[in-house]
């Protein structure tokens, strides 16, 4: 049984380990090819619920009542089959978030807004909502020039650990799986859950499976 401690004197070594570990299961990153999907919003009055336009009636609506929301996908299977799933999260305009997050880091990757375009390769940090800390948000690290050096870039962060063993798994993420495990308390619903949240689905599921059963 190990010694029950309380606190532990500053350990350098330790703290550098324990922050990449952390970063790399909870700075969760998606690699591949950028969709984007438009909403437009019209609000009618304080309580009451927006109504979706088209985007011709969005252009002639008052600019003070109108909004946006935008759906980021990364097809994150694109470089490993097994990993079937696709990153997406939705963004309102009007969020402190789009403010905070995901407008800088267009700006910082791309430059200007209109350089943003589906189709493109990008490496996607899934950062938490400032707004509420259990759902997350896009936050744009990269633009690659091509399909080529989107998947080196991805073979040099997850490479070795789509081919992982268990002891491969950061123990940071094998205490959230066992977490979730518990949480769920079905085997397939994990699996499930494990393929599409990119904190997990970039490990092989069999390896998952074996430090949470």
């Amino acid at each position: 049984m190990p010694e029950q401690v309380e606190w532990n004197p500053f350990d350098p070594d330790l703290f550098n380990q324990g922050a990449d570990e952390a970063e790399k299961a909870f700075a969760a990153i998606a690699f591949g090819k950028l969709g984007i999907q438009m909403r437009y919003m019209l609000f009618a009055g304080k309580g009451e619920r927006p109504t979706e336009l088209s985007a011709a009636d969005y252009r002639k609506a008052d600019p003070k009542r109108r909004a946006q929301e935008v759906i980021f996908t990364v097809n994150a299977s694109e470089f490993n089959p097994d990993q079937q799933f696709v990153y997406s999260r939705k963004v309102s305009m009007l969020s402190k978030d789009w403010r905070k997050t995901v407008a800088p880091s267009i700006l910082e990757v791309f430059g200007e807004y209109k350089n943003l375009k589906p189709g493109l390769y990008v490496e996607v940090a899934d950062v938490p909502q400032i707004s509420d800390p259990q759902y997350n948000v896009p936050k744009f690290v990269r633009q690659f020039s091509d399909v080529k050096e989107c998947a080196l870039a991805w073979k040099e962060k997850f490479g070795k650990a789509a081919a992982a063993t268990s002891s491969a798994i950061p123990p940071v993420v094998v205490q959230a799986a066992r977490n979730l495990y518990q949480l769920v308390n079905n085997p397939e619903t994990f699996k499930q859950i494990c393929a599409k949240d990119p904190n997990y689905a970039q490990y092989p599921i069999d390896e998952l499976m074996k430090v949470v059963a």
